[in-house]
């Protein structure tokens, strides 16, 4: 294991609920934690993966940017249910323009018109006359938001990732047995959305993002209980447990059976990933999983998904072993931060296996 964070740069992650920003320091050859923020998303100002109001978001920034950060460069995510992510083949004979050609093959995938979307692609291997890439595109309008939002905050935008290569990227950095015999089964779990991602011998094979999350709890415990939703986010926070001997009483009792449907659902889906991967990757071997995000915090889900699916699961946290010094406020948020701290490591490829995106196959599983 070998981190490099150069310092120079903040990830910066703007969701539906918080505004996480992390940023490293080095000393020599020692990498440290500079500083993590977490603050909560204005109301009404984040929505569907757009930024609606992004001048009210980049008061927040401004206001907080100082206190914690010594750089104004950022490298930001886009929202996984915005990314179109494929891996395509594309016939590409000698003089001919590759950008044009993958905008074109991708046209086919797109919700908006290609002129309307923007679309970055990695080389991956060269057949013949036959090029593969993996591709990702996104509506401009939603780059634009961003771009617009750190003009706002005065902060400069460094790079705009999807959110996948940030987790890969974190992983690869701070895991020394990806190449060993065992499946990683990552679950980053936030608000909106979840992520998911497989990785075998080094290598990603599937990656999915699916709208089951933490808000997804918080609804099924305000329409339940008949509160607002805000009290139930609370309620959620504070009193929640997925251990079976603190869910049969009051009001345990009351909120596990009110989450029960998202449970099921959630279990479902992960079986769905579990069973699509296996089948199209044909990999059987053992599989471990790294659950993370914020809203995979509540009590007892560790267990839980350990006892429904009958796989290994483990609390990813791999920002722990770079604390330095006095820093209180900065264990809670460890749980939350791993998405803007591959963010943070944006440019540091080097942990990457050459194979790393050959064999995405299984990754059109929407």
């Amino acid at each position: 294991m070998g981190l490099l964070g150069s310092g120079s740069v903040v990830g910066l992650d703007i969701g539906s609920a918080n505004l996480k920003a992390v940023q490293f320091q080095t000393a020599g050859t020692k990498v440290g934690l500079r500083n993590a923020m977490l603050l909560p998303t204005p109301a009404e100002s984040f929505a569907d993966g757009n930024v609606v109001l992004p001048d009210v978001i980049a008061t927040s920034l401004a206001a907080s940017w100082g206190k914690y950060f010594s750089s104004r460069s950022v490298v930001l995510t886009l929202p996984p249910q915005q990314v179109i992510l494929k891996q395509v083949w594309v016939k590409a004979p000698p003089g001919a323009s590759l950008d044009e050609l993958v905008k074109w093959e991708m046209e086919k995938f797109l919700p908006l018109p290609v002129e309307e979307m923007f679309i970055q692609y990695q080389f991956l291997q060269e057949k013949e006359e036959n090029v593969q890439v993996l591709a990702a595109a996104a509506p401009r309008h939603i780059i634009d938001s961003l771009v617009r939002l750190c003009k706002l905050a005065k902060l400069t935008p460094v790079a705009i990732e999807v959110p996948y290569l940030a987790l890969l990227r974190l992983l690869f950095a701070t895991s020394n047995d990806l190449a060993g015999s065992n499946t990683t089964f990552m679950i980053e779990m936030g608000a909106n959305q979840t992520q998911i991602l497989f990785i075998a011998n080094s290598t990603l094979y599937l990656v999915r993002a699916i709208p089951i999350a933490g808000g997804s709890f918080t609804n099924a415990i305000s329409k339940s209980l008949g509160l607002p939703f805000e009290e139930a986010e609370k309620l959620k926070r504070t009193k929640a447990t997925l251990v079976a001997d603190e869910a049969q009483f009051e009001p345990f009792n009351l909120i596990y059976k009110s989450m029960g449907p998202v449970l099921k659902e959630l279990v479902q889906e992960l079986e769905r990933s579990v069973d699509y991967f296996q089948s199209r990757a044909n990999i059987y071997q053992e599989m471990k999983i790294l659950l993370s995000g914020g809203g995979a915090a509540m009590r007892g889900m560790d267990v839980y998904l350990k006892e429904a699916l009958g796989v290994e699961v483990s609390y990813w946290a791999p920002m722990s072993q770079f604390l330095a010094g006095e820093r209180t406020q900065i264990p809670e948020l460890l749980p939350m931060i791993n998405l803007p701290a591959g963010l943070a490591l944006h440019g540091d490829e080097r942990h990457f296996p050459p194979h790393t995106f050959l064999n995405m196959e299984a990754a059109l599983l929407v």
